[in-house]
This record gives structure tokens, sequence and C-alpha cells, in this order.
């Protein structure tokens, strides 16, 4: 059964990479302000893309996926949206993207691989979509830096653990986290993941916290504020 949210549905069957709260988050927390063109990296079932579309009506998105059955999914999401005309699904490797875009993006967004030392799972495509061997770290900084516009901004999702070299690896390719946000399940529970948004501008880091749940098990009223414009039942 398809995900049903307030302006657009998601079927996930065939993709390597699910609805989940990581991509809801990034979709809502990313800053779309002044953004026409949006690039959406390894977009699995697209809900990010279609996120993004909902929130800047204006704005061109660019989905691409190196699975091509995430890629069908991703297409027929959109086609179904009511912003088919603003949606591309492109069935294409970053490495390869990157190397022949001629055009620069004012956001970029990626709930990108993060594994690169852990067991692999079973499943080929579960396995590439969340193991970094495909897309290493210093390779989508790179590959970002060189595809943003000079006052764009890019937006990623990743667990703290991961957190400290991502961030080195993209200053190194001349990126500065201006702004994150700790993600924890609830406030007894230390922050799980990290929302964290770059620029070519190096100035003061803004960053807060997210708590999802609280005591009773119920969503706090800041993630409810976050995600409102999407989930039905708030």
């Amino acid at each position: 059964m398809p995900f049903q949210f307030k302006q657009f549905e998601v079927a996930d069957e065939q993709s390597s990479m699910r609805v989940g709260t990581d991509a809801v988050l990034l979709g809502a927390w990313a800053d779309v302000e002044n953004a026409h063109t949006i690039l959406d990296i390894g977009t699995g079932c697209g809900i990010i893309a279609l996120m993004l579309a909902q929130r800047n009506a204006d704005g061109i998105v660019t989905a691409i996926d190196k699975d091509i059955d995430s890629i069908n999914q991703a297409q027929i999401n959109f086609a179904n949206s009511a912003w088919s005309k603003h949606l591309q699904a492109l069935h294409i490797n970053f490495i390869e993207f990157h190397k022949n875009h001629p055009k620069k993006f004012d956001l970029i967004v990626s709930n990108p691989p993060f594994f690169s030392q852990s067991l692999k799972p079973e499943c080929a495509t579960r396995s590439t979509a969340r193991h970094n061997d495909s897309l290493p770290f210093d390779i989508l900084a790179i590959g970002v830096s060189q595809l943003l516009n000079p006052q764009g901004k890019s937006a990623f999702i990743l667990p703290v653990s991961e957190s400290s070299l991502f961030k080195e690896k993209m200053q190194q390719a001349g990126l500065y986290c201006n702004r994150q946000t700790w993600v924890s399940h609830t406030s007894k529970h230390k922050p799980v993941r990290l929302l964290m948004e770059f620029s070519f501008n190096d100035k003061v880091l803004q960053e807060n916290y997210l708590t999802i749940r609280d005591e009773e098990q119920q969503f706090t009223n800041n993630y409810r504020k976050l995600t409102q414009d999407f989930h039905p039942f708030f």
C-alpha cells in the first residue's frame, strides 16, 4: 500500500530505499528558499523530491539514483503527483552525473549511504543504498562542491557516528556546515541523527535539537510543527 501524505502518495515496494523518518525529516528541514533548481542524490522512491516540490512549487527538482527499480518507482510517484512537470527522475550514478552535468543547483539534498565499516545485508540493492562503497564521502563532497551554485546550499542527514567524518570531507571540498539539528528518538535517548546544511560561506554555526517523541511515545510539538504539512494525522 502506498504511503499517504497530505498532498501526495508514495509507493516504495520496488525501491532500494523505503519511506522512513530520515527522509521525512530531511524533506521537511531543508531550506528551499530561493531554490529554483534542486538536486536529490539517491532519490530512492522519490519521497524527498516530492516533499521539496510541494514546499517550492516554482522549483525544478532533478532526482537521480543508480538503481533502476528505484528510478522506475520514483517516476511513477512523480507522474501521480501535482508537480509532475517540476520533477524528473534520472537513472544515473552520481559520479557520472557530476562529471557530465554542466548546470549548477541552488539546493542539493541527500540521505546518503553511510555504513563504511559494518556487515552488509544480504539484499544487494539494500546494501548499495546503505553502504558508502559506491559513493564515498570524499567523492560525494567533491561532486556537491562542483554542482552547487556559489550562493547555494546543500542539506544531508546522517547518523551522528558518521557526521564528523562527513563534515571533514565537506570542508576539504570547500563547504562549511552553517546549520545543524541533532535528532533524538525521545528525551531519554542521545541524538542518533544529524541534519546538516552546508554552503561555501564559513559563518557561525547555528544548531538546535529535535526530539521526535515524548515520554508517552506521542509525537512532540516540535516534530509536529516541522512535518505538519505532510503527515495526514497532524
